[in-house]
């Protein structure tokens, strides 16, 4: 273990290489990491080691092995080589492994804890976990979660892939190859005066090896040609190193290549007390290996290989006895992983069994499902003979989402009465059987009352309640497990508590967040709040990568929300597809509730009857498992399908049974919007209360939830029900949901010229393409838009980041700008230029408008008219302006615009107002000047020309309601009337009288 974490050091023949060193801080002074990325023996390792020493970095060292393949594990090394910076970062990990659900987040809770400030972390040997996803994205959520002053080096024999790979390619992150760290010719000469050599025969070492370090050393020919096979060097090994040492060494060195560092204490343990002085020769020995300051000794790994070769070709009894003592070093080190591999591979099914019973308590700790689940097969291990291991492949069954295995499982042990002995021995268990059991609810609540472990069970019973019983149901006060948390989410949910739900998201003043949140669920809560913005941006820092590997179906489910409220009715079905597949594949059990929402998506599209039928296959399905939440769902679905059928009865007759539930149970979410459906169809139907009663049950439940915006929807698709209620429910304020029309559905952008106009102004700031509204509801799409608007020569990608976020830092800005390019990609279908010096700008062939440049631009083309022609010019312009610029954006540069638009908006509505008067258009004049007022009511120019149209008009009272108006609103600032209104005032007076 202390091998692994420690530099591997460097031979006395080590030159410094100020070239490199220099090409190394420049890099890492513009990426957060740099991969070197060269042929074994290209100095990779000797290179970080003398960057670090002489560049005065402190330094954390991890060289991977192939049993880092498992995330949790590595993050555990990971920690180790922290300690020394960040004592406390073990314990932090400790809790990470509780609290988070997925391996990203653990990674991001340990790299955001790295408070070191200037550190070096070097991970070497990235080739070895190249075939795991797992530890790919581990590493990626670590490296991207670092903090400013942290610094990677990735070492690597291949290309890295995964995650990484992209970020390497795309310049995220920084490279060195062969050809970079290669020898130059000076270096080589100074190198070979190191080595003691003569240095007049440098030049054709030099060019046969074209700068390749083990080429150099070991004198190879051809030495670049085969530099990534490795022929030469191990040929020369064999010839020139081992072939020239005596059979006594060679067979030392053999036996001590199943150790990963060979310490006088492991060699005299596998090869008895004469390896004393062969490990002291060893240590003097001029050998492809380094010596640690640990004293020990690593061999090159081309070296090692060899070795390992030789000793299995000469003497593979020798070889497994000698592993089998290695087994021992391991378990008495308490390195157990690594001896529970190694007897996997002699197959030691026993041992390994035993072993594995030590250690399976931290692997549940970690999370390491998947290593859990490897080590019981390839142990056969018969798990009803083992209690101790039967939690932990519960689960891990759960951990995978291998849920048909582990309900047959369960199932299994409870039958043959052997579930209770093992519950004594795991009490924690039963939370994670009755997670199993969700799709099957009520076996699930027979099974956990056959078990007193409420204890445990609380979480996990409120869950199954709240989806099958028809009785209002209470949360537990205190979750007793970070694992449960996503079934109390989902409970929050089916009950509409919204401040619960959203109260799990990460509390925190940036936005989105980085830090990692536990559960998916709480982003439709932010849905259910009209948040829509806010949940696609937490959304989008989810990347694709961990959706596919974590809750995909989830995840789907949330992304198909967001796109069915965007309107994206299609894209929503198809993404719900994939959710119902991957939900039937690994036995999850939620197909009923994505069902409910592809055909409420296909009804949108007019596609009824298709909606109907997926509506009544979860209607079937959830009544078959006794999920009565979904049910009720999918009784409003089908209320709303029949009532667009005109079927009213029909209608009726399912929403009673839905609204009926849902108040029965107190389950809201989906309430407002049935009762809504429900009001509709009684109305049809000739029950006027029933269909007042429906109405206030739809009010009452949304101020209960504190959310309207599902009330809102299911009132653009009936506004006639606010219509009829403003009169037989007075006390109700239903004008508030009077809606014309709905929303039409956006149209496919087609190819050729694209029209992009933005709509900058008030509520219905939006993105229209083509002359179609998108509906878009990412604030931080928009705000980029503003900014491209406002250059459309483009801008430095640096200038957009510092627009966009300017209170991140440079990486994470840098980070978040290419969400939100992505996002507008994605939403849009628009793609932006890339120029010359890191310039983005718009494609060539899109014509972007915004309401706002436009209104500037009729400004000015009104300067150039008179009279009637530039009053209608300046009515024109102030058309484009509905409401205030960018209300709900806070970035000082929109603050900065908004108060430069404000002043032409004033400017223009008073000219607007002096035109119409003098032009006698004296409606006009009255409504402007009434627009100026309602924005700045201390505004003495306005009452003015208002006061001299209700002259014009001869309006008696209207002229002295102006002048009150004027006069209190002075007074409420502490200032007299301005003279010009009195006079105004006393010649209407004195007019009056005559």
């Amino acid at each position: 273990m202390r091998q692994k974490i420690i530099a591997p050091g460097l031979p006395s023949t080590t030159i410094s290489r100020p070239r490199l060193n220099k090409i190394l801080a420049e890099l890492l002074d513009n990426h957060d990491a740099v991969a070197i990325l060269a042929a074994a023996g290209s100095g990779k390792t000797i290179l970080a080691q003398t960057f670090a020493k002489e560049e005065n970095w402190p330094t954390a060292w991890l060289s991977l092995d192939s049993h880092d393949v498992s995330a949790t594990r590595m993050l555990e090394y990971l920690a180790s080589s922290l300690t020394a910076h960040v004592p406390e970062i073990q314990n932090v990990l400790d809790q990470a492994f509780i609290d988070c659900h997925n391996i990203e987040e653990i990674a991001a809770v340990l790299a955001s804890n790295v408070t070191s400030g200037k550190l070096l972390i070097v991970i070497d040997n990235c080739e070895k976990i190249i075939k795991s996803d797992d530890a790919n994205s581990a590493l990626e959520t670590f490296l991207d979660y670092l903090p400013v002053g942290v610094r990677t080096l990735l070492l690597s024999r291949e290309e890295i892939g995964f995650t990484i790979g992209r970020h390497l390619l795309d310049g995220h992150i920084g490279r060195l190859r062969d050809d970079d760290i290669s020898l130059t010719m000076d270096e080589a000469t100074n190198f070979a005066t190191a080595l003691g050599e003569d240095a007049t025969l440098v030049g054709i070492r030099w060019k046969d090896s074209l700068g390749w370090i083990a080429g150099f050393i070991f004198g190879t020919d051809n030495a670049a040609e085969n530099r990534n096979q490795d022929r030469n060097l191990r040929d020369y090994v064999i010839t020139e190193v081992f072939g020239r040492l005596s059979e006594e060494e060679q067979t030392f060195l053999m036996e001590t290549s199943v150790l990963n560092a060979v310490t006088q204490q492991a060699a005299v343990a596998l090869c008895g007390q004469e390896a004393r002085p062969l490990w002291r020769n060893l240590m003097n020995s001029h050998l492809p290996a380094t010596i640690t300051d640990s004293h020990a000794v690593i061999y090159h790994p081309i070296f090692r290989d060899f070795l390992r070769e030789e000793l299995s070709n000469r003497s593979p009894d020798r070889l497994i006895e000698l592993q089998k003592i290695h087994v021992d070093l391991l378990i008495e080190s308490g390195q157990l992983e690594e001896a529970v591999e190694l007897l996997l591979n002699l197959n030691l099914t026993e041992k390994g069994i035993a072993t594995f019973e030590i250690i399976a308590p931290l692997l549940v700790r970690r999370g390491d499902w998947k290593t859990y689940l490897r080590w019981t097969d390839a142990l056969g291990i018969t798990l009803e003979d083992h209690p101790m291991l039967v939690g932990g492949y519960i689960k891990s069954l759960r951990g995978t989402r291998h849920l048909h295995r582990a309900r047959d499982f369960i199932r299994t042990l409870h039958n043959a009465d052997k579930l209770r002995g093992i519950l004594e021995v795991d009490p924690t268990l039963i939370a994670h059987i009755g997670w199993c059991m969700n799709t099957e609810p009520k076996e699930a609540i027979e099974l956990l009352n056959c078990y007193d472990n409420e204890n445990y069970a609380s979480d996990v019973r409120y869950f199954l309640d709240v989806t099958t019983t028809g009785d209002p149901v209470s949360p537990p006060l205190h979750t007793k497990s970070a694992d449960t948390d996503r079934l109390m989410s989902w409970g929050y949910l089916l009950q509409g508590r919204l401040k619960n739900l959203v109260a799990m998201l990460p509390q925190t003043e940036e936005w989105p967040p980085r830090s990692p949140y536990t559960t998916p669920h709480p982003l439709l809560g932010l849905l259910w709040r009209g948040e829509l913005g806010s949940a696609r941006e937490l959304l989008d820092q989810v990347s694709d990568e961990l959706r596919s590997r974590n809750d995909t179906d989830i995840w789907y489910y949330i992304e198909a929300w967001i796109l069915h409220i965007e309107g994206n009715f299609e894209k929503s079905i198809e993404i719900l597809d994939l959710a119902i597949s991957y939900s039937r594949n690994t036995g999850f059990g939620f197909e009923p509730v994505f069902l409910v929402l592809q055909g409420m998506g296909l009804i949108h599209l007019g596609k009824t009857s298709h909606g109907i039928t997926a509506l009544e296959n979860a209607l079937d399905q959830a009544q078959g498992a006794g999920q009565e939440s979904y049910a009720e769902w999918a009784h409003a679905g089908l209320g709303h399908a029949f009532l667009l059928n005109n079927d009213a009865k029909r209608a009726a007759q399912h929403l009673r049974l839905a609204v009926t539930g849902m108040v029965k149970a107190q389950r809201l979410l989906m309430l407002p919007m049935a009762a809504i459906y429900l009001s509709e169809a009684e109305w049809v139907l000739e029950n006027k209360l029933a269909s007042d009663a429906a109405a206030l049950i739809a009010f009452e439940s949304s101020e209960e939830m504190g959310a309207f915006p599902p009330l809102h929807l299911a009132m653009r698709q009936f506004p006639e029900v606010a219509r009829r209620q403003q009169s037989r429910q007075p006390d109700i304020n239903w004008k508030n949901f009077d809606y014309i029309d709905v929303r039409s559905e956006v149209q496919q952008i087609g190819t050729g010229n694209t029209d992009v106009f933005l709509e900058t102004f008030g509520q219905k700031v939006d993105i229209h393409i083509n002359g179609h509204e998108l509906l878009i509801g990412r604030l931080k799409v928009i705000e980029l838009m503003c900014f491209l608007m406002a250059h459309p020569k483009g801008a430095s990608r640096l200038a957009v980041q510092l627009a966009l976020f300017p209170e991140t830092d440079r990486r994470k800005g840098s980070n978040h700008l290419r969400q939100v390019i992505y996002q507008l990609r994605k939403c849009t279908g628009l793609t932006l230029e890339r120029k010359a010096k890191d310039s983005i700008s718009w494609n060539t062939d899109v014509i972007a408008r915004s309401a706002d440049i436009e209104f500037e631009s009729a400004l000015r083309r009104a300067k150039d008219l008179a009279g009637q022609e530039r009053l209608d010019k300046l009515i024109v312009a102030l058309k484009l302006v509905d409401g205030v610029f960018m209300p709900g954006s806070n970035l000082e540069w929109i603050s900065v615009r908004r108060d430069e638009l404000e002043v032409l908006i004033e400017e223009a509505e008073m000219e607007i107002s002096v035109l119409a008067y003098k032009l006698g258009q004296f409606e006009i004049a009255r409504q402007n000047c009434e627009n100026l007022l309602a924005r700045n009511p201390y505004l003495t120019v306005a009452y003015k020309i208002l006061m001299m149209t209700e002259i014009a008009v001869d309006s008696q009272p209207s002229i002295l309601s102006v002048y009150l108006r004027a006069k209190k609103a002075h007074e409420d600032i502490g200032l007299e009337i301005d003279d010009e209104l009195t006079v105004l005032m006393n010649k209407q007076k004195k007019k009056v009288r005559i």
